[in-house]
Order: structure tokens, then C-alpha cells, then sequence
């Protein structure tokens, strides 16, 4: 939608959500191979700022060169919307990315981790800003006909 100059703003609330992207998760696991870790350890892998919705559709849209028109959207629409794209791809069998559980994530208040154990355990940080992993993956979407 942030491509089509519109930056979805769901609900009333500010909810944020930790990032990776995917070659600073690769170097992670990379470090996880040289260090002696216990069985079993869980080790969260993002940036360690959290973003809203909204920043990272902003920057998303600065990337692009878009300037979009920020559209509230009240959850229960959303809900709608959710189970009608439900039904449509029932109807035709196509694959669907938008559900009711892709709705019921982007309605809780956030969803950010706690990276602090993984820099201590593995010196680990972000490598790419969301900014930079952004550019390469629009620049990839694009180059593949995406967008």
C-alpha cells in the first residue's frame, strides 16, 4: 500500500515491533557456530530499537521516493477486511498473506525483544539499519517485479 502512497495506520494506538533482517540473522547464527552456547539457548536476533508501524512504513516510503497519505483504519474494519480476503481466497484458491491471524498480530501493542543476551553472549549488532535493509529489499522486490 506504501508503494501506492498510502501508509495504513491500524487502530489508535502506537504499536511497536523488533526488526532483522535477514544477513544480519545469517551473521548471527554464523557467531553461534563459534561460541560454545548450553543446549537449548534462546537468543533474540534484531535491531535493538523497536519501530512503529507508521516509522517503518515512513521510511519504507522514503525509500521508494513516496510521499504517502497516512489512512486510519479502525481495527474492527480491518477484521472485515481480514475475513473477506479470507473468503475471496477460498472462492478463487489463491494463496493468501492477509488473514484474521495476520490482523490479530498487528493488534498487539508490540512486538519487541529484548536483544541485550545475544550482544552479551555473541557481541553481536546490527550490521544493516532499518533504513539500509529496507533499500536492498525494495530494491529487490523491484527487480523481481514486486513492485
Amino acid at each position: 500500500m506504501v508503494h501506492r502512497g498510502f501508509l495504513p495506520a491500524i487502530g489508535s494506538r502506537t504499536r511497536e515491533v523488533s526488526f532483522c533482517y535477514v544477513k544480519d540473522l545469517a551473521r548471527a547464527l554464523v557467531l553461534c557456530m563459534d561460541r560454545e552456547l548450553a543446549d537449548g539457548e534462546i537468543l533474540h536476533v534484531a535491531d535493538p530499537r523497536p519501530y512503529s508501524y507508521e516509522e517503518f512504513g515512513r521510511i519504507a516510503a522514503d525509500v521508494m521516493g513516496v510521499k504517502p497519505r497516512r489512512v486510519g483504519i479502525p481495527i474492527p474494519v480491518v477484521w472485515a477486511a481480514a475475513l473477506l480476503a479470507e473468503w475471496g481466497a477460498r472462492l478463487t484458491g489463491r494463496p493468501l498473506i492477509f488473514t484474521r491471524q495476520k490482523v490479530r498480530e498487528m493488534s498487539q501493542e508490540a512486538w519487541v525483544l529484548d536483544t541485550s543476551r545475544t550482544d552479551r553472549l555473541l557481541g553481536f549488532e546490527p550490521g544493516f539499519s532499518l533504513r539500509e535493509a529496507l533499500s536492498e529489499t525494495i530494491s529487490w522486490y523491484r527487480d523481481h517485479g514486486w513492485l
